[in-house]
């Protein structure tokens, strides 16, 4: 990455003793002050000694000091030679000279009593600290102590560069302490961060504001962030700053007391009603939900299809029909995503955009409306809306929340959804921290004028009041954070309304998300820049890290309650587990084709992320494919060339790897059958590819099923095996365990499924050398006896022709592909966004078919377009309106109706 040095740093400098300009310091790695160090030295700050060390532990004399801080500052005069005070203990030959006469004329330093300067002593923190306020024109607050330099020393640990452990005045000052002090002054990177286990918190829109001019630095150093839009100001006093954020006026709230309680029972009745056993959503920990695309209840389905929800009456099959489209109006451009469902109450989460703006200032505790400029486009929000469905046909609203920002994740428990959302940076211009008293959020903050910022708006159906998330005091934030982004926690109840929102918000930002019934932890992926050396071409690497931040959940509550760190980066929320209140997280580092050397460990924490336990450096060169923690076991699969199970007991003091198990291919998912059994879907590989340096296409031979007995953990076995079709067979429960269907005690497993087969006559590592055979859904009978036994296939392609006529190049129709596939009582039910299907348990024969939408509007334009165009057939011929179009169609009529349809 190309290196951003601010114009300061552009003038070599020495220390006392001079030396030659060495790639890096020798006694410079693995200490603290490591980046500080190197910062310095390739700002052209400091040099070093002859022997290639920069003596990090040794106390730094008064004139080195000087010179350092005010190189650094950009303020050395080296050729000055007169001034009106000398000291008698500095003659013109020295090298300090220019050094202290510099310091002089700006009124810097004085000296002590008897008129000398002591440049050999070594100096204190109290000393340094004044001194370093001056360069820096910090403000320094007045009474901070006792003594006359509290106030100095106060100044450097608010900016949290104080060096570490540092808070005695009269301490002598290290030479790693004044690197630290200005690479954290000079780069808004803070040094003495908090202890383990917590994060500091925003005291007022002024430090929020401060904060993110910090972060500004770090962008400008080249913290390895990369471009983040607009360079960030600070406005000036009296000018206005953006908006916050607010959304069109909030519907009422409803009063659902007595919903609530109807609802709390209906799921009981509705199934005693219906009688009907049915499945659900797959799920990584029992009791903690988790949000879908597709929710049934055992007589009907809801489906998330384009900008509504259909909700489907599916039991009995021979009378499937749609009875509702459930589209929302009050949200501009919304798009629902995913959805929970819990007996009556069906909660929806999307996004939507923001149309109106608000201002929030010191004079008004109300929120002034405006037009947004044309300038200002809309934002991006998280929307969560809660319905009734006691009335399948007839859903209404019970409460909407909205949250501006990017949807993350969420889990739900019992009532309460616990929703994750990023607020990103606006790139089209400042966003800095509002002066605010909000109603509804008990926030109320004063500061002056020039620091002034937007908040991520907030909008609740249950409390109109509320404009924004949060007030600035009490933000929590990622220390060095990498951008200017909010983390939203919120806790929504979504039946009772009297309940407020809970939210805790942290300036920073999350990747993946893992949820137990007690706790939720939110990761978040590092990269450290670790200078290699070098002068004119310095070289740099990045030390992957997470920060791993734990949040409790109690009910209507979320807390934050530490956080912790561990080496490498996650590859997804099955990587991390909660048990007998120990967290584990198994990361990576490196890969496998990088010019790094990668390979995979489990941390243990306790309950406050302190780290009790670890096992590193597991399986060298190989890739993290899949993880999986079972209880008091982990999991792990690994692959370059072979697929390694490894078994690791989990105890917490000790964890150690108790077997391992080398196969072919490898996993992308692993199940748990039960105690001793997993069930593993991935890829299958050739055999004879193992002394491969690297693998070519014909080595991979299909999507692979394979049933591990882990019974004996020092001898895992693969006891069964199923290879489908060829290389490129591949099905979303590869990538998102919600895709699988899986009852134990039923005996049955079934998922959707792409196969391809290998051209006859082609090799297979030829590009095109394989063809599209099926897509659909496959179901297996599965035991620990008898392995996977395919009990039926299920397809929304009603022939073979869509395949056959796309030769190699078969992209599948969204509308067609099977998404999940679920049972209710005795029959199978496949679900695509425009089709579903009922069949019967015994064979997937099929019952019932359901066409949501019988004629769209762009399949309308596509027959106009194949009537006017015959050659189209050969392009579009995987179309299902080409396909069977002649060139003697014609289709005026549909094109006039496609100029005034719309989809529903």
């Amino acid at each position: 990455m190309k290196r951003i040095f601010l114009p300061f740093l552009t003038i070599l400098v020495s220390f006392s003793v001079v030396a030659s300009a060495s790639a890096d310091f020798s006694d410079s790695h693995g200490i603290s002050a490591s980046k500080a160090i190197n910062y310095l030295q390739e700002s052209g700050v400091v040099v070093g000694y002859t022997d290639g060390t920069y003596k990090p532990d040794q106390l730094i004399n008064r004139d080195e000091f000087l010179k350092i801080t005010l190189k650094a500052a950009d303020i050395l005069d080296e050729k000055c030679t007169n001034s009106e005070k000398k000291f008698s203990d500095v003659k013109g030959n020295d090298w300090s000279a220019a050094v202290v006469c510099s310091a002089v004329k700006q009124g810097i330093i004085d000296g002590y009593p008897d008129g000398s300067f002591r440049p050999q002593t070594p100096i204190n923190y109290a000393e340094a600290s004044k001194i370093i306020s001056k360069i820096e024109k910090l403000q320094v607050p007045e009474n901070a102590g006792k003594e006359w330099f509290s106030g100095y020393i106060s100044v450097l640990h608010r900016e949290r560069v104080a060096p570490q452990g540092m808070k005695n005045g009269w301490e002598n000052l290290k030479r790693s302490g004044i690197a630290e002090i200005m690479w954290g002054l000079k780069t808004g990177f803070e040094v003495d961060n908090p202890a383990l286990g917590d994060l500091p918190q925003i005291e007022s829109c002024e430090d929020l504001s401060a904060q993110i001019e910090k972060y500004q630095k770090r962008g400008s150093f080249g913290s390895g962030v990369g471009y983040l839009g607009p360079p960030i100001r600070v406005l000036d006093e009296g000018v206005q700053g953006p908006p916050v954020q607010t959304n069109s006026a909030p519907a009422p709230a409803a009063d659902f007391s007595e919903k609530a309680s109807e609802a709390g029972g209906a799921a009981d009745a509705l199934k005693a009603e219906s009688g009907n056993d049915y499945s659900t959503t797959n799920l990584q920990e029992f009791g903690v939900d988790e949000a879908d695309i597709i929710k049934n209840d055992g007589t009907h389905i809801f489906l998330v299809k384009g900008n509504a929800v259909r909700i489907i009456q599916a039991y009995p099959p021979e009378n499937m029909k749609e009875v509702a489209s459930l589209k929302l109006q009050d949200t501009e451009g919304f798009s629902p995503q995913e959805m929970y469902l819990d007996a009556n109450i069906l909660t929806i989460i999307g996004y939507g955009y923001s149309g109106d703006v608000g201002i929030l200032d010191q004079n008004t505790t109300d929120s002034k409306m405006m037009i947004a400029p044309d300038f200002y486009p809309r934002q991006s929000v998280v929307k969560i809306i809660s319905f009734d469905v006691s009335d399948r046909s007839s859903p209404k609203q019970i409460r909407s929340v909205d949250i501006e920002g990017s949807y993350l994740s969420s889990r739900k428990i019992e009532d309460v959804v616990y929703a994750v959302v990023n607020k990103y940076e606006n790139y089209w211009g400042r966003q800095i921290p509002v002066l605010e008293t909000v109603s509804g959020s008990a926030v109320s903050e004063s500061t002056s004028n020039t620091s002034e910022t937007t908040l991520p708006s907030f909008k609740d159906s249950a409390f109109p009041d509320e404009k924004v998330v949060s007030g600035c005091k009490g933000i929590y934030y990622f220390p060095n954070f990498e951008t200017p982004n909010y983390l939203i926690l919120a806790a929504i109840d979504t039946k009772d309304t009297s309940h407020e929102v809970s939210r805790s918000v942290i300036l920073g930002s999350g990747d993946q998300v893992y949820g137990s019934e007690k706790n939720l932890y939110v990761t978040r992926q590092q990269y450290n820049e670790i200078y290699l050396g070098g002068i004119i071409a310095p070289r740099w690497s990045n030390a992957e890290t997470t920060e791993i931040y734990e949040f409790g959940l109690d009910g209507n509550k979320i807390d934050f309650l530490a956080k912790g760190t561990s080496e490498g980066r996650v590859l997804n929320q099955f990587s991390m587990s909660e048990y007998n209140d120990y967290f584990r997280i198994a990361t990576q580092k490196g890969s496998s084709w990088g010019n790094e050397k990668s390979s995979s460990s489990v941390f243990i924490y306790d309950k406050n992320l302190k780290q009790v336990g670890k096992i590193e450096d597991i399986a060298p060169g190989e890739d993290l494919k899949s993880v999986r923690f079972v209880q008091d076991r982990g999991y792990l699969i690994t692959f370059k060339h072979l697929d390694p199970l490894f078994v690791i007991d989990m105890n917490p003091s000790d964890p150690k790897i108790v077997g391992k198990l080398k196969i072919p291919g490898w996993s992308d998912y692993l199940e748990p059958y039960d105690e001793n059994h997993l069930i593993g879907f991935g890829q299958e590989v050739d055999p004879a590819s193992e002394k491969k340096e690297v693998l070519t296409p014909s080595d991979l031979l299909g999507m692979k099923l394979s049933l591990f007995d882990v019974t004996d953990v020092s001898n895992p076995l693969e006891t069964q095996k199923v290879v489908i079709g060829s290389r490129g067979t591949t099905s979303e429960v590869l990538t998102n365990h919600k895709a699988l269907l899986f009852d134990k005690e039923k005996g049955i497993l079934g998922f959707p499924i792409t196969v391809t087969e290998a051209i006859p006559g082609k090799i297979l590592s030829e590009y095109g050398s394989t063809k599209t055979v099926f897509v659909g859904a496959y179901v297996y009978n599965i035991d620990l006896k008898n392995g996977f036994t395919l009990r039926g296939k299920a397809s929304h392609y009603d022939d073979d022709s869509w395949f056959a006529k796309a030769g190699e190049y078969f992209y599948g129709d969204p509308d067609y592909n099977i998404q999940r596939i679920i049972y209710i009582a005795q029959n199978f039910y496949t679900i695509s966004q425009n089709i579903l299907k009922a069949y019967t348990w015994e064979n997937l024969t099929e019952v019932k078919s359901l066409v949501l939408d019988t004629k769209k509007c762009a399949e309308i334009y596509m027959e106009a377009e194949c009537a006017a165009f015959p050659q189209c057939q050969t392009v579009w011929q995987t179309s299902s309106i080409c396909r069977d179009t002649t060139a003697g169609k014609v289709c005026d009529e549909e094109r006039k109706d496609f100029l005034s349809c719309e989809d529903r």
